[in-house]
C-alpha cells in the first residue's frame, strides 16, 4: 500500500486517510525499533508549558495495538477506540491521530437513566480526548504491568491545538476534580511533521541499517506527499534571476505557498509562474491547475485542492 501511494496510485479520499496516516507511520516506527518512537513522542509537548518541555519517555519493549476496543471507564455500556495504544515496562501511551478532521465530542452531559423503576441522573463524557485519558489510567493502575501513562494527540496543525487541550481538561475536571489536577502532566501534543524530522535524522544516520534508511526514505516522500514536512523556506528561489536583490526585502513576509504574497513575490521577481523549478506544497496540486486550464496568474492564485478530479481554483483575499 505504501509502495502504491508513493507512485500516486491512490484516490484522493485514500490519501487524506487519517486510519492510512496512522497505520504508515506508527507502523514504520514498529518496523525500525523503539529508540526511533521514543524520538518522535519526546518532541511533544504539553499544555501551557511556557518551557516547552517535552515527553521525558523510555520505551523498553514497546507492544503496539492498533484500534484497540475498550469498555469506557467512564461511560457505563460504551465502548471506546483509540487510534493506537502503546504498552511498554514503563509507560502506557495512548495515541490519538488526527488529519483534516478534529477530535469527536466536546464535554460532559447529563443523562438520565431508569435503574430498577429508580431514576438515575448521570454525567456523560463526549470529549474523545478526555475518554481516552480515564483508559490510559485504568491501564496503568489495573494489571498492564506499566506504571504510567500519557495522551499524546497527533495533528497536522503547525502550533499546539490549544483550544482542544483546553476543552479536554476541562471536561476531564468535570467528571472527577483529582483527575482535572493530574491531567494537565499527562496530556501532550505533537504534530505529523515532527515525524517527518524523526525519519529524517534517521535516514541521516551513519549507522542505521539498509532496510532503516530505505523505511525512512520511505516515509518522507510518503509524508511530504501529504505537506506534513516542516516548511523549509525560499532557498531555492535563489536559482531565478531578480530575486536575489529582493530577498531581504521579502524574507519573512509569508509563510505558505498557498498565500498571495509568494504570487506577488514570483511576479514583481520576473519569475515564470508555470516554471518547473517552483516546488509546490501537496502532491500535483499546482500542475493538476494546469493541466485543468486554470488561470495562474498573480491576480487570481490561490492555492489549488483537488475535489473528485477536478482541481478548482480557490482565491485568497
Amino acid at each position: 500500500m505504501l509502495a502504491a501511494d508513493i507512485k500516486g496510485k491512490l484516490s484522493l479520499r485514500e490519501e487524506r486517510s487519517e486510519d492510512f496516516l496512522t497505520s504508515s507511520v506508527f507502523s514504520a516506527f514498529r518496523y525500525v525499533g523503539g529508540r526511533w518512537l521514543e524520538r518522535f513522542l519526546r518532541k511533544a509537548h504539553r499544555w501551557e508549558d511556557t518551557t516547552r518541555q517535552r515527553l521525558n519517555i523510555r520505551l523498553e519493549s514497546p507492544r503496539y495495538l492498533f484500534w484497540p476496543n475498550y469498555h469506557d471507564p467512564v461511560n457505563l455500556g460504551r465502548r471506546i477506540e483509540p487510534d493506537v495504544v502503546i504498552l511498554s515496562k514503563r509507560a502506557v501511551v495512548v495515541v490519538e491521530a488526527k488529519n483534516y478532521a478534529g477530535k469527536h465530542g466536546k464535554g460532559v452531559v447529563a443523562e438520565d437513566s431508569g435503574e430498577g423503576g429508580v431514576h438515575v441522573d448521570r454525567k456523560r463524557l463526549l470529549d474523545q480526548l478526555a475518554r481516552e485519558y480515564f483508559v490510559g489510567r485504568d491501564l496503568a493502575s489495573r494489571g498492564s504491568g506499566c506504571s504510567d501513562f500519557y495522551v499524546v494527540y497527533v495533528t497536522r496543525h503547525a502550533v499546539f491545538p490549544a483550544e482542544d487541550i483546553a476543552e479536554t481538561l476541562s471536561a476531564i475536571a468535570e467528571m472527577d476534580g483529582r483527575e482535572g489536577q493530574r491531567a494537565p502532566g499527562r496530556i501532550y501534543w505533537v504534530n505529523w511533521q515532527q515525524a517527518y524530522e524523526t525519519f529524517k535524522e534517521m535516514a541521516d544516520d551513519p549507522s542505521a541499517p539498509r532496510f532503516q534508511e530505505q523505511i525512512s526514505r520511505d516515509m518522507l516522500e510518503f509524508l511530504a506527499n501529504r505537506s506534513l514536512c516542516p516548511f523549509e523556506g525560499f532557498e531555492f528561489l535563489d536559482a531565478f534571476k531578480g530575486f536575489a536583490a529582493q530577498a531581504e526585502r521579502w524574507s519573512g513576509a509569508f509563510y505558505a505557498r498557498s498565500k498571495r504574497p509568494y504570487w506577488t513575490l514570483i511576479d514583481e521577481a520576473g519569475i515564470d509562474a508555470t516554471d518547473a523549478r517552483l516546488p509546490f506544497y501537496g502532491r500535483g496540486d499546482y500542475w493538476a491547475a494546469i493541466r485543468e486550464g486554470a488561470d495562474l496568474s498573480a491576480d487570481a492564485a490561490g492555492f489549488y485542492h483537488e475535489r473528485g478530479n477536478t482541481c478548482q481554483p480557490t482565491r485568497v483575499e
